[in-house]
């Protein structure tokens, strides 16, 4: 599946209006449809999307996505440094080149310190 048809397939998901996420995303909606026949998006937009929609970025770049959206994963999909990641483009950027089995880890490790922040 294109990459495109995963964001058109999210959006519709989610119930989400496609032009509140090119807003979000920073793009027109004519972008935004454009993108709907595309294999590729720039990551900047890709992580907006994604941010808006609620999944992770991972979602859209594998091969299946189905298997990778659970509720656990929705506090770790905020990229945006004002939301309080932290994470800058550079970290989600080599984020995205982990195998599922390293992200696997880096989440449960990122639940774990999460959980003890708060207590």
């Amino acid at each position: 599946m294109l990459l495109g048809e995963k964001i058109k397939a999210a959006i519709k998901t989610r119930g989400a209006d496609a032009a509140e996420v090119a807003d979000y995303a920073g793009i027109s909606v004519a972008s935004l449809y454009r993108i709907y026949n595309k294999n590729s998006c720039e990551v900047k937009y890709l992580t907006k999307i994604a941010e808006h929609l609620r999944y992770p970025i991972m979602y859209f770049l594998e091969d299946e996505p189905e298997n990778m959206v659970n509720e656990d994963q929705e506090p770790y999909l905020l990229t945006s440094k004002k939301e309080g990641s932290g994470l800058g483009m550079g970290e989600l950027m080599e984020l995205v080149k982990v195998s599922a089995e390293e992200r696997k880890m880096y989440l449960d490790i990122i639940k774990d310190l999460s959980s003890k922040i708060k207590e």
